[in-house]
Order: structure tokens, then sequence, then C-alpha cells
């Protein structure tokens, strides 16, 4: 969760503004990418059987005539490994141009994280450290998840994983979180500087980052450059129409990496500039999240996003609610909030708590609050089928 000063809202605990109008922009020429049919699936597809997931496309096989193709090869050794065209967005350097020197996938990535047909998937960012500031560190993270898996009698669904721009894929904790029995959600930071990566300086580092996460061979959600509309906390992105031509072009880098076993998550803040002019468009993007939290004591999961699955719900893109929390007092009535108000809105395939202390309250699980996650962890709507 972002840190800095909340700007005018454009959306209370209660009501969203009314007034957005949504550009779902979804007739670009982005191709669609497949949707796969989950965890499982992904397992038996990455077993070594060399079977192709459902939804992929065959390896394709050039069949030239011996002489030709020696000629070709000999004359064309200078651009056979051009990388092919990315998406045409008709937004300025967005998908332009491939990185060098990017990790070579090794065998089918696998299919994406499966959107549930029916109840949503739980989650969290579990971080219950009081003292000092919280770096995000997975490492603290890793060291609380044994404990409560064992209080919530299996493993969270969703796990966020935080991670610098600059820094390395966090292969390893991807890695640990599968073996724990969870999807990853790779919370990617903005970046110091996105005319960088719209006119494609940074493609060598986003590919690489790209490409290793691609080798885990498990789903994965990405969420880059969440919470955008607040302003204060993002002083490198100069305007909503810089932010979408740097999306975009993030985006056509993930489509020339074929990484099918990660899903593009778009997040804004519940409060904060209207989010409307960031949203890149219903092709560049795979789920919508926002993050929300019950500031006032008397907020509920209705409340508070309701509005949102409104004017979001109808693009045909699953919803998720990527950071939500209570402080102690209303902790246990917030949670029992969700029980009753996420059934209510099946637009929201995923909520996530956010356990741990934020610049603007303490978002801990209590004992009761503990008891509560428990409580929802185990209810039908959060075994998702």
């Amino acid at each position: 969760m972002s840190g800095a000063m909340r700007e005018r809202p454009w959306a209370t605990s209660g009501e969203d503004a009314t007034s957005t109008t949504v550009d779902p922009m979804d007739e670009r020429s982005f191709p669609a990418r497949p949707s796969g049919p989950g965890r499982k699936a992904s397992r038996a597809a990455n077993d070594g059987s060399g079977s192709v997931p459902p939804g992929h496309p065959p390896a394709r096989r050039f069949r030239w005539p011996v002489l030709a193709g020696l000629v070709l090869l000999l004359a064309g050794c200078a651009t056979a490994t051009s990388p092919s065209p990315g998406p045409s967005t008709g937004v300025t350097g967005a998908g332009s141009s491939a990185a060098l020197g990017s990790p070579t996938p090794t065998g089918s990535p696998g299919p994406p994280l499966a959107v549930p047909a029916h109840g949503a998937y739980l989650g969290a960012w579990v971080h219950p450290v009081t003292a000092g500031k919280s770096r995000r560190s997975f490492a603290v993270e890793a060291a609380h998840l044994p404990a409560l898996t064992a209080q919530l009698g299996h493993p969270l669904a969703l796990v966020h994983v935080f991670s610098s721009f600059k820094l390395p894929a966090p292969v390893a904790a991807v890695e640990n979180l599968e073996r724990q029995g969870s999807t990853p959600v790779v919370d990617w930071g903005c970046g110091g500087d996105l005319h960088a990566i719209v006119s494609g300086a940074e493609d060598r580092a986003i590919t690489a980052y790209l490409g290793a996460l691609t080798n885990t061979h498990h789903p994965l959600l990405l969420r880059w450059c969440w919470e955008m509309n607040i302003a204060a906390s993002h002083p490198q992105i100069t305007s909503p129409r810089e932010f979408v031509a740097a999306w975009r072009h993030l985006a056509g880098d993930l489509h020339k990496s074929r990484a099918t076993n990660i899903s593009l998550v778009w997040c804004p803040a519940l409060t904060g500039r209207n989010p409307a002019p960031y949203f890149p468009g219903r092709a560049y993007v795979d789920w919508i999240g926002i993050d929300g939290y019950d500031r006032s004591g008397t907020a509920t999961f209705t409340s508070l996003f309701a509005g949102f699955a409104r004017q979001w719900g109808s693009l045909g893109k699953p919803l998720m609610v990527a950071e939500t929390g209570a402080q102690a007092a209303s902790q246990v009535a917030y949670l029992q909030s969700i029980g009753t108000g996420a059934p209510a809105l099946p637009q929201y395939r995923a909520v996530m708590y956010f356990d741990a202390k934020g610049p603007e309250g303490n978002w801990i699980l209590t004992e009761g609050g503990l008891a509560a996650l428990r409580h929802l962890a185990n209810g039908p709507w959060f075994q998702p089928t």
C-alpha cells in the first residue's frame, strides 16, 4: 500500500464517482491471451510429458526446400534472430522494440491462473511486524507464512511478493510459494522513469525480468505500478497518457516473451485521482484490481467496493481486491462483512488482506481478526471452482 497522503478522493466509502466514463479501448490489435485451466492444469502441462497445453498453438514448423533453405540461411543469418514486431497500439513506443540478452524460455511456460467460475481466491500480504519501517521483505513473510497456514488449515490461494523495478525477478520467492501451494502476486515497482520504458531504453531489464518469471513455469499475477492514480506516491508518472504508453509497452514486451503463465493486473487505489484516464485498455490487462481500506472503522466490503464493481465489472475482466484491511477495533466486523459482501459482488474473483502495519494504519491481524480470516478461508465462497 502506498504511504503517501491521499489526494482528491474519486471514491469514498459507500460510493464511487458515478460520472466516470470507462473507455475500454478494446478494439486494438493486441492479441487476446489464452485462458488457462489453472494451477492443476499448469502442473500437468509442465510435468515433462511435452504435451501442448490447451489453447496453445503448436510450434511453427518451416518446410523450406533444402537448397532454398541453405541460401536463405546464409543470406539472412544477420536477421535470423530479429524479434517479431509487437502489437500495433497506436501509442508511440508501445511494443516497439525487444530487449537483448533476456533469458531464453525453457519449454512451455504453462497456462495462466484460471479465473474461478464460482467463488473467489483468498490471499494476503503477511508481514505482521510492528517494530521499525516495513521493507516488504519476503524473508519476513516466509518466516510467518507457515504459522498462518497452520492456523488457517491450508495455504492461502494468493500471496503478495513485493519487488523493486531495478532488482532481479524474485524467482526464489515465487518458487517458495509454489512449493507451499500458493500462487504469487508479484508487485513490481514502477521504476524511476516511465519515459525510459516508453522509449525502449528499459527493454533489456524488462525482458530479463519477465523471462525469469516465465521460466518458473508457474502461474502468477503481475501487478506493475499499482495505485498509479495517487500522484504524490508516483512522481515519475508525469501524466496518465505517459502511464498508458508505458503500460502498453510493457504489455508488448510480455506478449513477445510468450509468457503465458503471467497475468497482468492493473490496480488503482480506491482513493486518489479518477483512475479511468490511467486505464490502458481492455486488451492490455488480464485482471482489474483495486486497493481500499476501512479507515473510518465503519466501512464494509460492500460500502467500499460495490461502486467500483459497477464501474469496472462490465469489461469482461475479473476484478480483485488486491489490498484491503481494517484496524483492531473494527477488524472482526470488517472481515465478517467480506464473508457476506463478497458473494453478493461476484465480479471480485480474488480478495487479499494486508496483514501489515502501514503508514496510515495498523492492519495487522489481531487474534479475533485471525479467527475471522480462518472462518473466511474455510467458507464456501473462498473454495473457488
